[in-house]
């Protein structure tokens, strides 16, 4: 085999490999260089599992679009569907369109370089008898803790709240 065919098999067998988002679950830089005020109690940081091809879901895979006017309930499937001891949502790049999400615990919510999560306009959520049965963007479940929301790229990983001026 000469040194092109090689290098050709290889190429061919990393893009062939599934890549899964780089989520930072080992939150031990951010204790190490944790900046709390003189005086004041420490932050405690999320508990996560390593992350895994297992344990990390692509909201797509769920049903959600780009092109959908609403991607509440695909993304918020991928959510309920993190395992109980943890894992990853992955939003990839692109605009999606979303009503009120609920974030379990142990959950890490991946936004991609050029992924914009917007929240559909006030009035269009779900309601029961008129009363919006959500008025924040993202909430935690009951009692739940250690969620991470982060974005690989800090100018184009976007949660978009579409709030007034």
């Amino acid at each position: 085999m000469n040194y092109t065919t090689l290098l050709c098999s290889l190429a061919a067998g990393l893009m062939a490999v599934p890549m899964t988002a780089n989520a930072d679950s080992d939150v031990s830089k951010e204790k190490a260089s944790q900046n709390t005020p003189q005086g004041w109690r420490a932050v405690e940081l999320p508990s996560i599992v390593a992350i895994t091809e297992a344990n990390t879901l692509n909201i797509e895979d769920y049903g959600a679009s780009i092109t959908s006017a609403d991607n509440t309930v695909a993304i918020q499937r991928a959510l309920d569907a993190v395992p109980e001891e943890g894992g990853m949502v992955v939003v990839p790049a692109g605009t999606w369109l979303c009503g009120p999400l609920q974030v379990k615990a142990h959950t890490v919510l991946h936004l991609a370089a050029g992924a914009t999560l917007r929240l559909l306009p006030f009035g269009t959520y779900p309601s029961d008898n008129g009363n919006y049965k959500a008025k924040t963007f993202l909430t935690n479940r009951k009692n739940a803790s250690d969620i991470i929301i982060e974005g690989e790229s800090t100018s184009s990983s976007i949660v978009d709240g579409q709030g007034a001026a």
